[in-house]
């Protein structure tokens, strides 16, 4: 069972994957009608849309207590290869959906395997806070162990 953290967690990616998904599919509809090729449309998109998710991720879902998580280009260029593999699945999706499906609803399936893909990627590799004394990883249904030896004298469990 998923606690209610991570429960917001996920709407919060949801609202904001909603955005994403929405600049994603107008862009791409835009650059296919405008006879890009899907590939180069999908590619554009995507990247249109990424750097829009990483932002709004950082500030909204994966904030701490209001604190935006860290952002810098090595750490969005560690988003995008993570995300990538979206990219990719995506594609190959539309790619064996577009002759039954259309370009639309096959872009439409591709973004909801996309959206769990990303969900992990983002949870576990990008914004994973970083274990501190008694913390589990974002997802973990651990529970923290108790401490190994009764408080000190200050009432403290760690040593002075």
């Amino acid at each position: 069972m998923l606690s209610k953290n991570e429960r917001i967690q996920i709407i919060k990616f949801g609202i904001v994957g909603f955005g994403n998904t929405l600049t994603d599919i107008l862009i791409y509809a835009f650059l296919v009608s405008c006879g890009l090729s899907f590939v180069l449309s999908n590619l554009a998109a995507f990247i249109i849309a990424n750097v829009q998710s990483y932002v709004v991720n950082a500030s909204f879902t994966f904030s701490d207590n209001g604190k935006p998580a860290q952002m810098s280009l090595g750490n969005y260029a560690k988003y995008l290869v993570g995300h990538s593999a979206s990219l990719l699945v995506g594609t190959l999706i539309i790619a064996a959906l577009i002759s039954w499906l259309g370009p639309i609803t096959a872009k439409l399936v591709a973004t909801l395997v996309g959206f769990v893909l990303n969900y992990l990627v983002s949870t576990n590799l990008i914004f994973a806070r970083k274990n501190t004394v008694g913390s589990k990883g974002p997802l973990s249904h651990e529970k923290s162990s108790p401490p190994s030896h009764p408080p000190n004298k200050h009432g403290s469990n760690y040593d002075r």
